[in-house]
């Protein structure tokens, strides 16, 4: 019993210090929200930002819940029900159910998201002066659009599908909210077909093959909205398929889209001609991956976007983004290169992240 009891406050006395430890390598940086500043600083590590979610999300009108249990913080007001399950990292935001891919720390028994987590989900805006040691918190105003999910599944014993998809409601033009509804409603559609395409081809496989039941498949389909306002409507769309391999794989695909007119933004329209955006991206993704220690993971060196990139917008600026197996192993996932406080002289639209 006292080897127990010993070796329990060992690793509670390891633990204690870790953390400790943790924290102490972070930097405080001080929190302006609607002109209040805040009792609790954000920590900046390695060129990341994290911001403490009960003071910002109290200070926003929030009612903050915490159930220690299953390590679920629940964020409410009259307008939104919110819930964050940090250990499966799954979010509830009211009807729509996804995964979240957001670092976060617990530093001093309080709970820090990495400032893009805000930035999805809270519609804000984040100013980092890192040599003040100040951050600048700004809500955003949103689109007057309201935007509702459509859930479907399905299940039998070769394949089980889920799919999320977004429908708006609210545009000036029915025309062109029906036209991009469909958008939306077709990309789900063809990931349906492609998990029962995977689980026809699997099925007929094992036929040839004496005694061998395969895995069911499964096909998980879903959404996030990543920039709501100024007219224009930024989301990405996650295709996750497993057809009976080791593991399954996701497809990220983005639209970004000027809701008055239904043009869809390429990433060279949101530079002027003389821009030369792929050099400017380009040096910031090099950065990233060194901050990052993925260079040497690489495929090959790193030159430069293609001038055709898959990307969407922020509320901080524009992100770009490489498959899975593009650049790196498939360990590595889906890799996002963010590109904050873009020269405003280069772009179309100067106010676009103003």
């Amino acid at each position: 019993m006292k080897k127990i009891i010993t070796f329990g406050l060992m690793a509670f006395m390891l633990v204690t210090w870790s953390l400790g430890a943790w924290a102490a390598d972070f930097k405080t940086q001080e929190i302006k929200l609607n002109n209040r500043i805040l009792q609790l600083g954000a920590y900046a590590e390695d060129g990341s930002l994290y911001l403490p979610v009960r003071e910002i999300c109290e200070t926003m009108g929030y009612k903050v819940g915490w159930m220690s249990s299953n390590h679920l913080i629940s964020l409410d007001n009259q307008q939104r029900s919110f819930s964050l399950d940090l250990k499966n990292r799954l979010i509830r935001d009211d009807d729509h159910l996804f995964y979240f891919s957001h670092e976060y720390r617990i530093i001093q028994g309080r709970t820090y998201f990495a400032a893009e987590f805000f930035s999805d989900y809270f519609s804000m805006q984040t100013q980092w002066d890192q040599s003040e040691g100040t951050v600048l918190l700004k809500k955003i105003q949103e689109n007057n659009i309201t935007i509702d999910t459509v859930k479907e599944s399905s299940e039998n014993d070769t394949l089980k599908i889920t799919l999320q998809y977004p429908v708006i409601e609210g545009m000036k033009s029915q025309m062109l909210q029906d036209e991009i509804n469909g958008i939306f409603k077709e990309l789900a559609e063809k990931a349906a077909q492609e998990g029962k395409n995977n689980a026809l081809s699997l099925t007929e496989a094992a036929k040839e093959v004496k005694d061998w039941i395969p895995n069911q498949c499964e096909t998980y389909f879903n959404y996030q909205i990543k920039f709501n306002q100024k007219n224009i409507l930024s989301l990405v769309f996650q295709n996750y398929q497993y057809a009976g391999g080791a593991h399954g794989s996701t497809v990220q695909t983005s639209y970004t889209i000027n809701l008055e007119t239904g043009q869809q933004y390429a990433l060279k329209d949101l530079f002027r001609e003389d821009a030369d955006y792929v050099s400017l991206i380009s040096n910031e993704v090099k950065q990233q991956l060194e901050e990052r220690d993925l260079t040497e993971a690489l495929f090959e060196p790193f030159d430069q976007i293609a001038a055709d990139q898959p990307y969407y917008l922020s509320n901080n600026g524009i992100v770009v983004y490489f498959q899975q197996y593009e650049i790196l192993p498939y360990a590595a996932g889906i890799q996002e290169f963010s590109n904050e406080q873009l020269p405003s002289q280069l772009l179309n639209d100067p106010e676009l992240f103003q």
